[in-house]
């Protein structure tokens, strides 16, 4: 297994201006930024590189879902757009949801915009498509 690369993390959030691509959320507290995180798209279990192309600035929630399936990204355009696991159940399903579509947000440097490679792997190998007719 590859290591984590400690600067990471700076890496991506300065790249993305310290917000979620999904959501903009930024909190910070005496100066202190929480809530955030930087997230591998191919994760480093599965060969993910420690590299700007392969991450971006989640909040907490956003992480968490689009690391198990829950949410994962499609190309639209010369984007990326939010999608939605069909197998998503809960009270509170509308938080995600209403993001459905919603375009992500890019870094500051064109150069730096996930690969369509990570994408593409973390929605095939991550993401929760509808289960399989049998």
């Amino acid at each position: 297994m590859r290591a984590r690369n400690p600067k990471f993390r700076e890496m991506v959030l300065n790249a993305y201006d310290e917000r979620c691509v999904i959501c903009g959320q930024h909190l910070a507290v005496g100066g202190l930024l929480f809530g955030l995180e930087a997230a591998h798209i191919r994760a480093i279990c599965h060969e993910g590189p420690n590299e700007l192309q392969n991450g971006l600035a989640l909040c907490t929630l956003h992480h968490k879902a689009f690391d198990i399936g829950a949410i994962g990204l499609e190309p639209i355009g010369r984007s990326y757009g939010v999608i939605v696991s069909d197998q998503l159940s809960g009270e509170s399903v509308d938080s995600l949801v209403s993001r459905q579509g919603d375009l992500i947000a890019f870094p500051k440097k064109e150069i730096w915009a996930p690969s369509p490679a990570y994408v593409d792997w973390h929605r095939r190998a991550v993401f929760r498509p509808p289960p399989r007719a049998v």
